[in-house]
């Protein structure tokens, strides 16, 4: 039976359970798409009455942590942690860490790459405020399920986003060598090509991003409740990275 997702809280630092109000301050604009395009016909799309935000939610102290894998071999692996915040142009912005670590054998990961990247989260997009100009992407959480829209999820052309989901959804871990299932108010995937696609679990954020190479959340921290098996429970995880930089948005799946 899938359990409630408010399973075990985990006491966090003082700064850590500040909740901080970001700005909202980009809206997407999504052209129309027409019916022939979408592979869901108008009569089928169900309204998401959901907060859209709320589908990857922001506080200092989160962290989630993917295995990525090409085919069927395992490649590495991300830990991404909210460490701060920032204020640019009268905006807020959270300070995302990421982990990028390569796999040296079957119980050592070598950290490669340490990223730093400042986002935020509104219903209809997520930008990102790298090494470069703020970058916003078309994903839009207030999205109707079972429906379509054109936006800039990968680049700077548009793509036809597909959006499908569940509600409610549920979200499977590995916990003690067994897998664990969590209910949640609903999952929703955003899809521009058959292999390509985002997914996000409502309350916890991005479980699953599937492209030339695959990341599946096996961990998660968020709000002080906690999912799944931490990476460092099955790996000798190094401290020094090889180089680190701010990251360019190529460089990181949001």
């Amino acid at each position: 039976m899938p359990r409630s997702i408010r399973r075990r809280r985990v006491a966090l630092p003082a700064f850590a359970r500040s909740i901080f109000v970001f700005a909202v301050a980009f809206l997407a604009l999504h052209a129309t798409v027409s019916a022939q395009d979408c592979p869901y016909p108008d009569s089928l799309a169900t309204a998401d009455t959901l907060q859209g935000a709320a589908y990857y939610p922001l506080s200092v102290g989160n962290i989630w942590e993917y295995e990525i894998t090409r085919g069927d071999s395992l490649i590495g692996a991300e830990k991404r942690e909210i460490v701060g915040y920032a204020i640019f142009k009268n905006i807020f912005y959270y300070r995302f860490d990421s982990r990028l670590f390569v796999v040296e054998d079957d119980s050592v990961l070598a950290l490669d790459t340490l990223i730093t990247d400042y986002a935020l989260v509104t219903d209809s997009s997520i930008v990102v405020n790298g090494s470069a100009s703020p970058v916003a992407r078309d994903v839009n959480f207030s999205a109707s399920f079972k429906s379509c829209y054109l936006g800039r999820l990968r680049g700077s052309e548009e793509d036809l986003v597909i959006v499908d989901g569940a509600t409610p959804g549920s979200v499977s871990f590995f916990e003690d060598g067994l897998p664990t299932t969590y209910s949640v108010p609903a999952t929703k995937s955003f899809t521009v090509e058959s292999d390509t696609s985002i997914v996000f679990a409502f309350g916890i954020g991005l479980i699953e991003a599937t492209g030339s190479v695959n990341r599946s959340l096996v961990y998660a921290l968020v709000e002080g409740l906690e999912y799944g098996t931490p990476l460092s429970n099955r790996f000798a995880i190094p401290t020094t990275a090889h180089f680190s930089f701010p990251s360019k948005m190529e460089l990181v799946v949001f």
